[in-house]
């Protein structure tokens, strides 16, 4: 065959490999395509034992897997690559010769680590139970169907997805075995968690955690029901959720490891309950042995066309940075909301050289999701198309790593939460249609019920004059909060209006104790007992009649002096801007004030809020120095409402 030319001196003699095989004698595994059996070539005048794998004749699609691992293999000489020895092309026989690895194969090993974690193996009745004999199938997840159920958990019935490996599909066993082994040792909130796995008889089973919303693709679907879009912010931060989740596949799986997880797409990022993004589908994933940017696994290329480095599809050649191309093709369906690969009604098919061409020809916006014309800020969209860009770049080395993506997503969100909370018409809109910050679909953006790490970022940035602190003393405030009081965080969510409102005891740790968010400092009685048991609103109300002398339900300005002098821990040293705080209240953030009767109680829990959270900058900056905490303190309370 010409396509082996250079790799003539290679060549062994049918007879010599006959002979060094007594005739195929020793069978000892099957390599895909064909049968793999042991020998002993005789080579350089010593005996060599080699592992010998034969083409089956009605393999005919094994021919270019034959071509192509002899053209790959005869350039390698690596100790961590396995040795060509040599081929044979005579006939009908195609055969690799290959140096024997006496220790055998992986999976054997991976069969007997399996013992290992004999606490998640769940027993077929139970599964069968769970699933009703498998009733519900969900989904289709290679290799097998998957289907949902109730398992019971320590006594509770959890939802999980149950992947039942067909039968016929012999070739995905070590996929099973891969994906267990790989799932069972991480524990990360953005990737799919492994709950257990069967393996009795020609029953393989993998059960995972249920993800309540699907997976992304169903919701890139242009056309499809508007209740399944998504808004802007929330593709956002699934977008970065998937991207951390692959950022600790490549970095953080242990020293000098990491996992190339080989079918980055759509479909393979489920969303759980919370809309947090998780990678899914871990059955082609490959273990490499160092987590450096050059390491690389040579293998047959595989993975869903459309997504696919097109490197790695002419080389063979696999690295973290084909999950990196895999992954911008996902940012431009999110951006498009449009599918990689389908050819829709206007005759449009999204793909990496074709998203690339709108990007360098600066019509990008053309092919942008027309729901989120109305409500993407140009910045926002720039600096997330900028990266999915540079993610597709036909040189993988000038692909960004996922720690680096995962950084401009989040700043893609900054920009975005900022210029919706901040409530700008921006001229640069991809769209003519003005922004409107009370639109409902603004409003399901920001008003969630809690303050996530973006949003908390964006508060403080728009409330801190520019400059006065770097992003990574601002990064340094987030973390802080998000960590040393980890207590007030909502699971993924992030700080609630109760968390923030809790943060505030009379420093002896007991909440039923203090008297309210409103009044920390503010001491009407030495007998606590007449508030003791009451919720935080209760006690709230309670302070705030104190202070509504005319009783209608409002604090006019004098009231709402008092009982912010009565309340607050630094009008004993008054800062500059103190009046401004009031003129914001009742006349430029009118949303709070209730008519002529003044600030409402809702709406001074809701001011309160925000300044607690600043309260927590500046007990966060204890040990910044003096000049910019007490700057801090002094413009948070002179800006903030």
């Amino acid at each position: 065959m010409s396509e082996l030319g250079g790799s003539q001196h290679l060549q062994i003699p049918l007879k010599d490999i006959e002979l060094a095989t007594k005739n195929y004698k020793t069978c000892i595994g099957n390599g895909g395509y064909g049968l793999v059996y042991k020998g002993e070539l005789s080579s350089s005048g010593k005996q060599v034992t080699v592992a010998v794998k034969r083409l089956h004749e009605q393999f005919g699609q094994g021919l270019k897997e034959f071509l192509t691992e002899i053209q790959l293999l005869s350039g390698q000489n690596h100790p961590n690559l396995i040795s060509l020895v040599g081929y044979c092309d005579e006939g009908k026989e195609k055969i690799i010769v290959y140096e024997f690895a006496e220790r055998g194969s992986l999976d054997r090993y991976l069969k007997r680590e399996l013992g290992g974690s004999q606490h998640l193996q769940i027993p077929l009745k139970d599964i069968e139970l769970a699933t009703k004999n498998y009733k519900t199938c969900i989904g289709n997840g290679g290799y097998g169907l998957v289907y949902k159920g109730e398992l019971s958990s320590s006594g509770k019935q959890v939802t999980v997805a149950v992947k039942r490996l067909h039968e016929q599909f012999g070739q995905g066993l070590k996929e099973f075995l891969t994906e267990i082994q790989l799932l069972s040792g991480q524990n990360h909130p953005n990737l799919i968690s492994l709950v257990g796995y069967c393996d009795e008889g020609k029953e393989k089973i993998i059960v995972y955690e249920f993800a309540e919303r699907g997976s992304l693709d169903r919701y890139l679907k242009r056309g499809s029901n508007t209740k399944n879009s998504l808004t802007w912010v929330e593709r956002l931060r699934i977008c970065i959720d998937a991207a951390r989740g692959l950022d600790h596949l490549h970095s953080h799986v242990g020293k000098h490891q990491a996992i190339i997880h080989r079918d980055i797409k759509s479909a393979n990022i489920l969303i759980g309950q919370n809309w947090v993004g998780k990678i899914s589908d871990f059955g082609l994933s490959k273990l490499t042995l160092s987590g450096l940017n050059r390491s690389s696994v040579i293998s047959l290329a595989c993975g869903t066309p459309g997504y696919c480095d097109p490197q790695y599809i002419s080389t063979g050649i696999l690295t973290k940075k084909s999950d990196v191309y895999s992954f911008g093709m996902v940012l431009f369906e999110v951006l498009c909301g449009r599918l990689c690969n389908v050819t829709y009604d206007d005759g449009f098919s999204l793909s990496g050289p074709l998203a690339k061409d709108y990007y360098e020809n600066k019509v990008l916006d053309t092919i942008v999701d027309p729901s989120l014309r109305e409500e993407m800020s140009s910045q926002s969209m720039n600096k997330f198309s900028s990266i999915a860009y540079r993610c597709l770049h036909n040189d993988r080395g000038q692909r960004p790593s996922m720690d680096l993506v995962l950084k401009e997503l989040q700043g893609s969100l900054e920009i975005q939460v900022f210029w919706v909370s901040t409530g700008r018409k921006n001229p640069e809109l991809i769209s003519s249609t003005k922004f409107h910050s009370s639109s409902s679909e603004s409003k399901r953006q920001l008003r969630d019920g809690c303050l996530n790490r973006e949003e908390l970022t964006a508060l403080l940035r728009a409330k801190t004059p520019k400059k006065m602190y770097s992003k990574e003393e601002t990064r340094d405030l987030i973390d802080r909060i998000f960590h040393l009081y980890n207590e007030f965080i909502d699971g993924n969510k992030g700080l609630t209006c109760d968390g923030m409102l809790r943060s505030y005891d009379d420093g002896n740790g007991d909440l039923d104790s203090e008297y309210s968010a409103l009044a920390v400092h503010y001491r009407p009685s030495a007998d606590n007992s007449e508030v003791t048991g009451l919720s935080t609103r209760e006690k709230s109300m309670r302070i705030f009649q104190q202070f509504d002398s005319n009783k209608d339900g409002g604090l006019n300005r004098e009231e709402f002096s008092a009982l912010i002098s009565a309340t607050n821990p630094y009008i004993e040293t008054p800062y500059e801007g103190m009046s401004d705080i009031l003129d914001n209240v009742f006349f430029k953030y009118d949303k709070f004030v209730d008519g002529e009767k003044g600030v409402t109680c809702d709406g001074l829990l809701k001011i309160r809020m925000i300044l607690n959270l600043y309260t927590f900058a500046f007990f966060m900056t204890y040990d910044w120095p003096f000049h910019k905490s007490n700057a801090l303190i002094v413009q948070l309370m002179k800006y903030t409402i």
